[in-house]
Parts: structure tokens; sequence; C-alpha cells
């Protein structure tokens, strides 16, 4: 009896098993927050928050909207923690670890 990799044409093999060590899928999550200006209590548009793994490395930027939101829509889940990055420019002005496990909200950001 053929094993389904077996049966596939050998590129779309290696391509299956490409995606992970195991050769099984990963788990990706969506995640999203609010960053809060500390003085003004109101939504801060315009910074630049990153989420940055270990194995995985940077995600791409998200740029809080008007109302101060920012998500990704799919992130790796891992057992290690991501650390959330906030910039406003060039400075790093929050900086907080958290494991995705599934699909997260990280609540209001108060910087």
């Amino acid at each position: 009896m053929k094993t389904f990799a077996t049966r596939l044409p050998p590129i779309l093999a290696i391509a299956l098993s490409i995606g992970s060590p195991s050769g099984m899928a990963q788990s990706v999550y969506p995640v999203q927050g609010l960053l809060v200006d500390h003085r003004t209590h109101s939504a801060a548009p315009g910074l630049m928050v990153s989420l940055i793994h270990p194995q995985f490395g940077r995600s791409a930027p998200s740029y809080s909207n008007a109302g101060g939101g920012f998500g990704w829509t799919m992130i790796q889940a891992s057992p290690q923690p991501y650390m959330v990055e906030v910039y406003w420019g060039n400075n790093l002005i929050y900086r907080q670890p958290v494991t995705v496990s599934g699909p997260m909200s990280l609540g209001t950001i108060v910087l």
C-alpha cells in the first residue's frame, strides 16, 4: 500500500514537507490590539507595531489606524513568546512578551 506522499509527484511531495520540520501544517491566527495615549486617553494613530520571534523573525509592520487599532491576520502559533514592539518614528516606546496560541486580542495598550 502506498502512502499519500509516495503517490504525489516528487516535486509536490517536497513542497508539502518544506512547511515545517515535521512536514505538518503550522497553525496561524489573527492577532489584534488597540493603542491609547495615556495623557489624552484617546486613540494613538500612526504608530508602527511589530511582533518579533527568535525563530520566525520580525513580522510585517502594522500601523495603528485612526481609532488606534492594529493587527495581523496570520501569525504563527508558538509556545515561545513573541515580543510586541511599538515605535513612534524610530523610537521604541513599548515592548512586552506575548504568547500566540490561538486567535487573540492584545487588548488596550496604554502608551
